[in-house]
């Protein structure tokens, strides 16, 4: 391991760093320790002392930002290590309080369900920094408890230089804490992932099934290709060759930039919508704050327009969300290339995209251009679900028709409790019952024995004038 700096402030190491305010007040007095590296300097290890507590969601995202702003699209991969050296104040209970989201953040990357235990865990605190998490009794606690003390201890003895006796015990899971219940819910847990990424794969079957269909057409015409060849090789091109004397005479075509006109996409990838196949991976948009050459990223069109312009050419411009945050892109074509460009991008479509940031020279806005390629891809979102084997049923539900009452259509809110496995949705109303006769329409297009219901109700006020 090579240190390659010395002890300095965060922004003394870092001075091109450009980073918003709240993260300048962060790492303002942060200091760096050293960096270190290996002798094939492809990884970095920045190792910084605070004497305040930084959430660990601000630290990844600082990584985030000296990766990209300083070594782009490099193979370096960076890792902050952070310690603290905190005032006597902090004892093992303020710590924990404060800093628990960030344990929560911790374990899941380990395991989900470690994670998900932790943060239902009920801590208590005894002299001797004593720390006791009594986690609840299911089939996967004793499991998961060696992942929670563990990292635990790690981050108390190495992070914050405490000694403290992590301990663990059970209590049971009340009302509904059967191991049976436990058993339901892990399970439609683990179904829920698997239809996520086999929705997520959708991209992966597709391109798979491309290759295969393609590979079969090149095996079928390799038969005749021989034949081709030998018809090829008796013609002569006109316009390129003339015969004088039993030799031929090619004649040099000029070429002019003009007569060349680019595809609109390279490549045999059946989701490429425009230019050429990429692989990169996307970024998230949030951050996504200033000019940083060329990126990737994916996410749904929300907005979507044309302008001619001069030339024969038309600019699109669209606004795409992965509902961290939205950015507009712009691209021009050509007019008689729209129709194969527009085919599939549209509003609503789901897109990958890689092209450079740029401010916009028209409305100042930071925008993306310059567009190598763009691909269609699956719906990465995931809907909210209904896991629990114990459905709930809502007691109290207002619509639209509730006038400055409720927003929602009476159908759609039927829907949601339909597919969530809801045994009945009671549709209370406000002062009138309009949407009745629309949520019976949708319980009749539901098969016969669908046990599906809906609980008419209506809310009134009484005057005692």
């Amino acid at each position: 391991m090579e240190q390659i700096k010395n002890e300095k402030t965060f922004f003394h190491v870092f001075p091109t760093l450009k980073v918003e305010e709240e993260f300048k007040v962060l790492f303002a007095d942060v200091e760096v320790k050293k960096i270190t590296t290996n002798s094939g300097r492809d990884f970095l290890h920045v190792h910084l002392k605070s004497h305040h507590l930084i959430p660990k969601k601000k630290i990844w995202q600082m990584e985030q930002r000296i990766k990209e702003q300083l070594f782009g699209t490099s193979s370096v991969k960076l890792q902050i290590l952070e310690e603290y050296e905190l005032s006597e104040l902090y004892t093992p209970e303020a710590v924990m309080e404060e800093y628990k989201e960030s344990l929560i953040l911790e374990l899941k990357e380990i395991s989900v369900l470690a994670a998900n235990m932790f943060s239902q865990a009920e801590v208590n605190y005894e002299e001797g920094n004593v720390v006791r998490l009594e986690l609840l009794d299911t089939i996967v606690s004793e499991g998961r408890k060696e992942e929670i003390m563990n990292l635990l201890d790690d981050v108390f003895r190495n992070r914050f230089h405490m000694n403290v006796d992590i301990r663990v015990t059970y209590k049971e899971n009340e009302g509904q804490g059967s191991r049976e219940y436990d058993e339901q819910r892990i399970q439609q847990e683990i179904n829920a992932i698997f239809e996520r990424r086999a929705k997520q794969r959708g991209e992966y079957e597709e391109r798979k099934s491309a290759v295969e269909a393609k590979k079969k057409s090149s095996e079928s015409g390799s038969s005749s290709s021989g034949e081709k060849k030998a018809e090829t090789s008796g013609k002569s091109s006109s316009g390129n060759a003339s015969v004088s004397g039993g030799k031929k005479e090619f004649k040099k075509k000029e070429f002019r930039k003009k007569d060349y006109v680019r595809p609109v996409k390279i490549g045999d990838d059946p989701n490429l919508i425009y230019g050429k196949n990429f692989e990169d991976e996307p970024i998230k948009l949030e951050q996504v704050v200033s000019e940083m050459g060329e990126i990737t990223i994916h996410g749904k069109i929300i907005n979507f327009d044309t302008r001619e312009i001069r030339n024969e050419k038309t600019i699109i411009i669209f606004a795409v969300t992965d509902f961290t945050d939205t950015i507009t892109i712009k691209m021009f074509a050509r007019n008689d290339q729209l129709p194969e460009i527009l085919g599939d991008l549209k509003k609503g479509a789901f897109v990958k995209i890689k092209g450079v940031t740029t401010i916009d020279k028209f409305d100042g806005e930071l925008t993306i251009g310059s567009i190598t390629g763009i691909k269609k891809i699956g719906d990465f979102t995931v809907s909210r679900q209904d896991l629990n084997p114990t459905k709930r049923v809502e007691l109290h539900c207002h619509t639209k028709m509730s006038d400055m009452d409720g927003v929602s259509e009476v159908t759609d809110i039927v829907r949601r409790a339909h597919d969530w496995g809801t045994p009945g949705d009671c549709n209370y109303r406000s002062w009138c019952s309009q949407a009745f006769p629309v949520a019976n329409h949708y319980i009749e297009t539901l098969d016969k024995d669908d046990p599906f219901k809906v609980l008419y109700g209506v809310e009134g006020y009484v005057s005692m004038t």
